[in-house]
């Protein structure tokens, strides 16, 4: 039998420099040695280091008292003192010793001689500095060594989707004994969770790592897990200072770079061509459908909040959605916004801005301004001409892509001022170039992509920000009609074609300078892919700005 002190306290005994507790009342755990002929009581000390390994000298001091008799002060001596359970001239009730041993352990072995009612022990810190106590009561000398197990109450892990992260948590032993765990590697604490390293033994007054693994989800989620640790710490307790129990959590994030695509025919779970959100690895071309459902029903643009929820803008509506809760929400919907949206960028005050083609039974386009808080819709400026992609350069002006009908009214490009909503073009397109992406480089420089150029296999344009000059960056090749724009932190252009690849889809990477293509993504569940963004590259948890 034994029992580990102190009981019912979340931690260690806490000692001072110079400090001693009071005297602690304890039962007696005794047992007799056939073999001696000795009652003996065993009680096993530790003094618990700072770190992760004993303090070492000066010793503690160990006191005892039976009954009422005399606080008696134990020394490290092989040598016995007599403890006297009443007033002096009592017969001798017990003798006791202490032994120091490895790693600021220390074992007192009490030999009862006669029936004790009450035991008290007084622990005194020699050390200079703060120090913790446990001691275990026992009948038996192995009996006496017992563990006490202490992990962190939290692990947390931040992993990008799909990746898996390994962490490791710190397993103390501030126990008498070696603490053994009872998981071995490979143990699930719960899902996507797994021990990846155990260790195998922990000594008195050591620390030693256990890792765990997890695994991605393929969106990003909030996952949470219990752990509660087996070892052969019988009396663990999941308070601190004495914890067994360990609450995992791991939040997975998209990617930075991570591709996201509004497909408006992308096939989902069921076989239906809804449409919905792809996210494609811009490294391997892995494709996953995202999002998909009626509330996004066919989707033509992407946009990605300060505080990491994604905009999705559809037939009639702004949707916000929380990939990490799979919460959506309308933001805005109805009268102006039209009935199919080309264009969506967020302002850097975190304002929505849309363009349409023309809203339904009225032909002109618009650019819209939606607040995000509360859905309020402002048009800041229209034309009798549709309107296509939106972007913003580094000042916050707005560019707008304008389509044109006639000579008189050519397809254009215009610079609009944020706050009176004044268009100025900036340059026109000569047919029949069909403008509709758009975005901004750098260094200030315009990209347009063509959906139909002269040979009529697209083309993707750069535009001087000052005099409106423009070359030819990339043309053929796999484009086909080459749609939305998304520029990589290195300078590389992404480039969505919805009818690239046999009419499949796809995403094409454009050298800046040389206008060299390659394939990053094409076919699988993509049908028909309009605007691309990109997850930011630089932070990865935003604070969204504040508005006035």
């Amino acid at each position: 039998m034994f029992e580990v002190y102190p009981i019912g306290q979340a931690a260690p005994e806490h000692l001072e420099a110079g400090a001693a507790t009071s005297l602690l009342e304890f039962t007696e755990l005794s047992a007799l040695d056939t073999a001696t002929g000795r009652r003996d009581m065993w009680i096993r000390i530790v003094k618990v280091g700072a770190g992760c390994g004993p303090s070492g000298p000066p010793h503690p001091a160990v006191r005892l008292k039976a009954d009422t008799g005399d606080v008696v002060e134990v020394p490290i001596s092989p040598t016995p003192v007599v403890l006297l359970n009443g007033p002096q001239g009592s017969p001798p009730a017990a003798n006791a010793n202490m032994a120091a041993e490895a790693d600021d352990v220390y074992l007192v072995r009490v030999t009862v001689l006669r029936q004790i009612l009450k035991w008290r022990l007084q622990l005194v810190n020699n050390d200079a500095a703060a120090r913790d106590f446990v001691w275990v009561v026992a009948d038996h000398n192995a009996e006496s060594r017992q563990p006490w197990i202490d992990l962190p109450p939290t692990l947390d892990f931040e992993v990008d989707v799909g990746q898996e992260a390994r962490r490791s948590l710190q397993v103390a032993n501030r126990g008498t004994g070696t603490l053994t765990m009872g998981d071995g590697e490979g143990f699930q604490p719960g899902p996507g969770f797994v021990l990846s390293a155990v260790p195998k033994s922990i000594g008195p007054n050591a620390c030693a790592n256990l890792d765990v693994t997890f695994t991605g989800v393929p969106g990003p989620a909030t996952v949470h897990a219990v752990y509660d640790a087996t070892s052969n710490d019988t009396k663990a307790k999941t308070t601190p200072g004495h914890n067994h129990r360990v609450t995992l959590t791991a939040v997975a994030r998209l990617a930075p770079g991570t591709i996201l695509l509004a497909d408006r025919d992308a096939a989902g779970a069921d076989g239906d061509s809804a449409g919905g959100v792809i996210r494609v690895d811009p490294t391997t071309g892995k494709q996953v459908r995202l999002l998909a459902g009626d509330h996004i029903a066919a989707p033509s643009g992407v946009a990605i909040q300060a505080d990491g929820t994604i905009l999705i803008v559809r037939e009639d509506a702004l949707v916000r959605l929380d990939l990490m809760t799979g919460q959506h929400s309308v933001v805005a919907s109805g009268d102006p916004l039209g009935r199919f949206h080309v264009g969506l960028v967020i302002e850097d005050d975190g304002q929505v801005l849309l363009t349409h083609t023309g809203r339904k039974g009225h032909g002109r386009g618009q650019l819209i301004r939606v607040n995000p808080d509360t859905g309020e819709k402002t048009v800041l400026t229209d034309s009798e001409c549709d309107f296509a992609g939106v972007a913003l350069e580094a000042d916050g002006t707005i560019l707008v892509v304008e389509q044109g009908m006639s000579p008189d009214k050519p397809r254009a490009l215009l610079r609009v001022d944020r706050h009176t909503g004044q268009p100025t073009v900036l340059t026109t397109f000569d047919p029949p170039c069909r403008p509709v992406g758009l975005a901004v480089e750098p260094d200030g420089q315009i990209l347009v992509t063509d959906a139909v150029s002269t040979d009529g296999t697209g083309r993707l344009l750069r535009f001087n920000p000052t005099t409106g000059n423009k070359t030819v960056v990339s043309t053929g090749q796999f484009f086909r009609s080459p749609w939305g724009i998304a520029v990589e932190p290195a300078g590389s252009i992404l480039v969505s074609d919805h009818e690239a690849f046999g009419h499949k889809g796809g995403v094409i990477r454009v050298h800046p300078q040389t206008g060299e293509q390659t394939t990053v993504s094409a076919g699988g569940l993509l049908t028909s892919p309009l605007m691309i963004t990109l997850v930011p590259h630089d932070e990865r948890r935003l604070v969204p700005p504040h508005r006035p």
